[in-house]
């Protein structure tokens, strides 16, 4: 009875560490979105285009962290980052599904870091919906503003399905809808 029970514990802790491990191990990740980038505001309605935006990389879940995802992002054909930086990573915050996208780039001159902050980018559970802000670059620094920012939203044919995605994807931390 006693090597019964000994066994059964060892094959269900066997089990366990594998779900574990499997569930941790890093994926790969690659998907391919066809959107719609646009200019938030009822006054700019007339700012939009298609736009490709791949995602290469891996995702990695984590125990008791966000999941994250590193990799590259491609925007239009632009890798994100340039050669001469790492890689992107994006922890997903369980909450509202979004994170800054950022890296850092080594400066010819000195060898000097000079971080540069994308937007954040807001997906789905599955993955297969995104929403990304674009901030405004500027010498200060960069900014985003939900009355007149620049987006970029993913599956979308058109203004109105990308502004319903977005507002999906983003309503943890939207006051009122995008438009």
């Amino acid at each position: 009875m006693r090597r019964k029970f000994l066994w059964t514990s060892i094959l269900f802790g066997a089990v366990v560490v594998t779900i574990t491990l499997w569930y941790i191990w890093p994926k790969s990740y690659h998907h391919t979105f066809e959107g719609i980038r646009y200019q938030l505001g009822s006054e700019n309605t007339e700012i939009e285009e298609s736009v490709t935006v791949e995602l290469d990389g891996e995702i990695q879940n984590r125990l008791f962290e966000n999941r994250t995802y590193r990799g590259t992002i491609r925007i239009a054909g632009q890798k994100i980052p340039p050669e001469n930086a790492g890689e992107v990573e994006i922890q997903f915050d369980i909450k509202d599904g979004g994170d800054g996208v950022k890296y850092t780039v080594m400066k010819d001159e000195g060898n000097y870091p000079t971080l540069y902050f994308l937007g954040t980018i807001f997906l789905n559970d599955q993955l297969d919906e995104l929403a990304l802000t674009i901030h405004d670059q500027r010498e200060s620094g960069s900014s985003w503003s939900s009355k007149d920012g620049m987006m970029i939203t993913a599956p979308a044919g058109s203004r109105s399905e990308a502004l319903s995605t977005a507002n999906k994807l983003m309503n943890e931390i939207l006051q009122q809808p995008l438009e």
